[in-house]
Formats: C-alpha cells, sequence, structure tokens
C-alpha cells in the first residue's frame, strides 16, 4: 500500500519511515488520489494576508499557527494534519471548511489506509480530544477572534476591539503551546504586549508562530510610538507594484486616522479624578465584591489588590491621555482582569457582568 503510494507520487519507498513522515513527503511530491490532491504547504504572504485580506491565505495562516499543517485538498476543502499529538499521542487529519474544522482521521495510519483505498471521508461524532480545549477543533475557530490580523487593522484605524479574558495557562498536558499561543494573543488584545508565560521557551514555538512573535514585537513598538508597524513598511518596498501600492494607502489611511482628534468617548470624565477618588472608588468595588462572596482575597492583601486595580486605571488613563480610543467597557474590563490576574486573590465567583457593573458603580461611570 505505502510502496504503491510511493511509486504513484514518485518518490523513494522506505519501509521503516512513519507515516507522519511519509504523508508530509508525499504532500511535498504532489499526489492525488480520487478527491484528494496532496500538495506543497505554501508560506505565509504578509501582503495577502494584511493588504489583501485573502480569506484561504488567512485561512491556512491561522491553521498553521494552531499547528496544523497544510496538506493539500479535499473536496475543495483543505486538508491538515496536526504537528501536535492528541491525548492518545496521535497525530490527527482535518479538513476545515469555511474556518471550521472537522476531523477526517483519528491517527495519520488511518489517513492514510484512506487514502490507499480511495475512500477518504469525514468522521462521524466528536471525541473526548474533539472537545478538549487544547484541541485543534476549539483553538481554530479560537483563532479566527483572536486574529493577529484584526491586531494589525486595529491599529491602522485606531478601532481597538473588547479584549477578550486571557485563559490561565498550564504549561504541560498534550498541545500545550498551543494553550500557550492562545494566552499570548490575548494578552496582546489586551495589553498590546507581548507576553510570554514565564514558564515557556520561545524555542518551543514553531517557526511560524516565533515569526508571528517578532511581527507582534514590531506592532507593539509601533503602537508604543504611534508609528506604522515595520511589517507593512517592508511591504511599502515590495518589488510588486500591487503589494507597494496597497501598503501606501493602508499607511496613508493610518496617516489620515492619526491626524483626527482622539475620540475618548465617555472616558473623557476620567481625567477629573484624583488618585485618592479613584483608588476610594476602587476599595468600595472591592468591599462590594467580597461582601457579596463574589471575590476572595487572600488574608492581609487588601491593599496589594487596590494597588493593583489603582495601577491598572492610571495605565489604561495614559493611553486616553495619548490619543487612543478607549471604550468604557474596556476600561472596565481591565480592572475585571486584573482582579483574576492577581496572585493577591484565591479566587473570583462572579461573572464578568457582575464585576463590571461594580466597578462601573463604584467609579461613577
Amino acid at each position: 500500500m505505502r510502496e504503491a503510494l510511493c511509486r504513484q507520487a514518485e518518490i523513494a519507498f522506505d519501509p521503516y519511515e512513519p507515516t507522519y513522515a511519509l504523508v508530509r513527503r508525499l504532500a511535498t511530491a504532489s499526489l492525488t488520489v480520487g478527491s484528494v490532491h496532496l500538495a506543497p504547504a505554501a508560506r505565509p504572504d504578509w501582503a495577502a494576508l494584511l493588504l489583501r485580506g485573502e480569506e484561504s491565505a488567512t485561512e491556512r495562516y491561522l491553521a498553521c499557527l494552531a499547528g496544523l499543517h497544510h496538506l493539500g485538498s479535499w473536496n475543495e476543502d483543505d486538508l491538515f494534519l496536526d504537528t501536535l499529538e492528541d491525548h492518545g499521542g496521535a497525530y490527527r487529519v482535518y479538513g476545515v471548511h469555511q474556518t471550521v474544522p472537522y476531523l477526517i482521521a483519528a491517527d495519520v495510519d488511518e489517513f492514510l489506509d484512506m487514502l490507499a483505498a480511495d475512500a477518504v471521508s469525514a468522521a462521524s461524532g466528536d471525541d473526548s480530544w474533539s472537545t478538549h480545549h487544547r484541541s485543534a477543533d476549539r483553538v481554530l475557530p479560537l483563532l479566527h477572534y483572536l486574529s493577529p490580523l484584526r491586531l494589525f487593522a486595529a491599529h491602522r484605524r485606531r478601532q481597538w476591539i473588547n479584549p477578550p479574558k486571557p485563559p490561565r495557562f498550564a504549561g504541560f498536558g498534550p498541545a500545550w503551546i498551543r494553550g500557550a499561543l492562545v494566552y499570548v494573543l490575548a494578552r496582546f488584545f489586551r495589553d498590546r504586549k507581548v507576553v510570554i508565560p514565564e514558564s515557556v521557551n520561545e524555542e518551543a514555538f514553531s517557526e511560524q508562530q516565533r515569526d508571528l512573535l517578532t511581527r507582534l514585537r514590531h506592532l507593539e513598538y509601533a503602537i508604543d510610538v504611534d508609528d506604522v508597524p515595520e511589517t507593512i513598511g517592508w511591504l511599502a518596498l515590495d518589488e510588486s507594484d500591487d503589494t507597494s501600492m496597497r501598503a501606501q494607502q493602508w499607511m496613508e489611511t493610518f496617516d489620515e486616522v492619526r491626524a483626527k482628534p482622539a475620540d475618548v468617548g465617555s472616558t473623557e470624565k476620567s481625567p477629573a479624578l484624583g488618585n485618592q477618588e479613584v483608588r476610594s472608588g476602587l476599595v468600595a468595588a472591592v468591599k462590594e465584591l467580597t461582601h457579596r462572596d463574589l471575590l476572595e482575597l487572600e488574608a492581609g492583601q487588601e491593599k496589594e489588590v487596590e494597588d493593583e486595580l489603582t495601577q491598572t486605571f492610571f495605565r489604561m488613563l495614559e493611553r486616553v491621555e495619548r490619543g487612543f480610543h478607549v471604550e468604557p467597557n474596556e476600561m472596565l474590563q481591565a480592572l475585571v482582569d486584573a482582579l483574576i490576574d492577581s496572585e493577591h486573590v484565591v479566587d473570583v465567583y462572579g461573572e464578568d457582568d457582575d464585576l463590571r457593573q461594580a466597578f462601573r458603580i463604584a467609579l461613577g461611570s
């Protein structure tokens, strides 16, 4: 079976080659079996991602960030091999239809058998790994929300979306690096900073993920100095006239938006609040949440929590004063996130809406 596939792809057959490596080699050589077409994976094209907004390029790039290797296509859907083992140590094969992943084979050996028999089909139902929070099934749709491309677009037009709550990160277990990537992106959406979990060595990330970290650091710097990201600047010098023109248009839009007066929404009241007024409001909010059993603090750590919340408030206020648009809910959510992330908090039992409302009332916003 394997030898026949190798002959068809016109590549050498190695009887001791792992199935995982063989499938990737078949894709590199190009092979068509029925409705399956295996082909070499293309490298990310940042002009297609940031300037032309090509859906297929975006879909494949986000899948790559999730640890999926593009194999080709099946029935016009993209076909991917998971490069990260599941909870049973298997490498799965997925199809993706309109950004939604679905399982084809729970093991790459099973996929190779299906391919040899020209009987590739989607699997039916979910299993325990499909519903795990670090499975490709769960992470890939999440990455469409946390897409780094949205970060570049937000900086271009100064229209930052309400940040998601960064998930708690545990650096162990199958596919843990996917959890690390989600954490990094969620933190960037919230803080506009690249924050790597302390337990993670960056070498553990894939080549494409490390490339993304580099570009996010360029974006972080661009946000801090209110300038064009380096990625866009290089594209403006591209040999392709179309790419260069689109990058220059990106920069022109950025300059036009930057030249407009900053819209700070209802947060413009905030500068009138002094340090003591802010702290008093935050102290009242913490007391209210504790009284309602929505928050449990470490014994004797009230002052530390109050300090963290006050620092968070004025860090967000500094963004307003630098001309960034900050929605009222963004300010409130930053306080909620600081509470959840605090080392001085035992646990938070309230829903985000309850926590935001407590801060809203206490600060009079």
